[in-house]
């Protein structure tokens, strides 16, 4: 599998010399975005370092990885993800 298949975008950092490639959102490109699915498959990948992904917190105190603070780009509600 290459690195484009990982995610897009893929984010590159340099950690102790070594470039570390990590799948931001999980393996997006086959997999809904910040889901466990996309994470564990990113991270199955030999190519893949780690993962990038958003945490939230809801007025319940749920923790929940999202990006956006607003819901309605990924599930069509219009709701701020602080409401949840």
């Amino acid at each position: 599998m290459s690195i484009n298949t990982i995610a897009k975008p893929v984010i590159a950092y340099k950690r102790e010399g070594k470039l570390l490639i990590l799948a931001r959102r999980g393996l997006v490109t086959e997999f809904q975005e910040n889901t466990l699915s996309a994470v564990k498959r990113a991270m199955e990948n030999e190519e893949c370092d780690g993962c990038e992904f958003d945490l939230f917190l809801t007025k319940d105190d749920k923790v929940v990885p999202f990006q956006d603070e607003n819901l309605k780009r990924v599930t069509g509600i219009d709701k701020s993800i602080y409401d949840t």
